[in-house]
């Protein structure tokens, strides 16, 4: 699901293989991620104008500047972006939308303005933006206007 072949999982065929065994050690109540932003508003703008999501402020994020990073996505799937000076290097996801269908997201996307990577290597290889999967589905990933690179996949 993940360019280059990096994916974080819990447990996999090889480590029964080899005898190891997952053991949760917390419950959640959800899991989600946190994207740095240079530019909140070119950010803010990004999100709600090409990608098609909320973005709201969001005061928990205030940085010690004042600026407030934002929450992106609908209130029950979201993902944060908060202040940074720091951009992100852009060569391994950092976030995933789940999608009722890929390929009508990514038009609508591309329709806004958003420019879907296409890749070529071992692991992943698109077409016009989209990837098919191992298991059957499609993929597609995308930059921000801050250099963090988001997939989009069914779900």
């Amino acid at each position: 699901m993940i360019p280059n072949g990096r994916v974080a999982a819990g447990p996999t065929a090889e480590s029964a293989a080899a005898g190891t065994s997952y053991h949760p050690i917390m419950k959640t109540s959800g899991i989600t991620a946190a994207l740095p932003a240079q530019d909140l508003g070119r950010a803010k703008a990004f999100y709600a104008e090409k990608a098609g999501l909320q973005a709201l402020e969001s005061g928990f994020l205030e940085a010690r500047d004042g600026q407030v990073g934002l929450t992106v996505g609908d209130g029950v799937s979201q993902f944060f972006v908060y202040p940074a000076r720091a951009r992100s290097s852009g060569e391994f996801t950092q976030a995933v939308i789940h999608v009722t269908d890929v390929r009508a997201a990514v038009e609508e996307m591309r329709g806004r303005g958003v420019e879907f990577e296409e890749y070529d290597t071992p692991e992943t290889r698109t077409e016009n933006g989209i990837a098919r999967m191992p298991g059957g589905g499609e993929a597609a990933w995308f930059k921000d206007s801050e250099g963090n690179l988001i997939g989009v996949v069914p779900g």
